[in-house]
């Protein structure tokens, strides 16, 4: 196992993660305004999303499997599932926790639905929505770790031989390379956030 692998596995842990977090990001957030806008489907949804976030981890990667076999496709299938529920719960939360008196005001000044949206709804919920996305980042790269187990590759791969042959170097090699993504995911959204206050609020 040399740094050639290492670099393999990194890229793959990195493919995973960031497709996996994008497509969670545009389902978990188009999820919670639905939630939010259409009453109708707000309980079944929450409902479905709680069933599903009971699910551990592992048993979404090991059931996707029967479905699409192993590899990339089903490592993002499991993986999408359970990154979608902080997001999407996030992103209902901050749109449900919004008074009343600051959306009828910005409908008294002639906004549309969408328009309110757009520019007082979404904009007063992104600091709830960027907490889910951040919690999601870091559970998208520890699932991508269990990912190895169903032949995704990735940084799994050297946790993984390296607990079986009680190799603290090889378990290292996995190890550390996963935290660092998390660290890096972390600071990289929160420079996201600020980009978003100064974008609708000038701060």
């Amino acid at each position: 196992m040399g740094y050639a692998q290492l670099e393999l596995c990194t890229w793959q842990t990195v493919e995973q993660v960031t497709v996996t977090l994008l497509l969670a990001i545009i389902v978990g957030v188009l999820l919670g305004l639905i939630s939010y806008k259409v009453k109708p489907l707000e309980k079944p949804i929450l409902i479905l999303t709680n069933i599903i976030q009971t699910t551990p981890a592992f048993a979404v990667l090991v059931l996707s499997v029967p479905f699409l076999g192993v590899g990339f496709k089903p490592a993002i299938l499991a993986m999408l599932i359970v990154c979608i529920m902080p997001i999407f719960r996030n992103t209902f939360v901050g749109l449900k926790n919004i008074k009343t008196g600051i959306i009828e005001t910005s409908v008294g000044m002639g906004m549309t639905g969408w328009q309110c949206i757009y520019k007082v709804e979404f904009p007063l919920a992104i600091p709830v929505i960027m907490a889910g996305i951040k919690t999601s980042a870091v559970i998208c790269v520890g699932i991508s770790v269990l990912a190895s187990y169903i032949g995704a590759g990735g940084l799994g791969y050297f946790i993984r031989y390296g607990l079986s042959l009680n190799d603290v170097k090889v378990l290292l090699m996995g190890a550390v390379p996963s935290s660092l993504l998390a660290i890096m995911l972390d600071v990289l959204l929160g420079r996201a956030e600020r980009a978003l206050r100064v974008r609708f609020f000038g701060t």
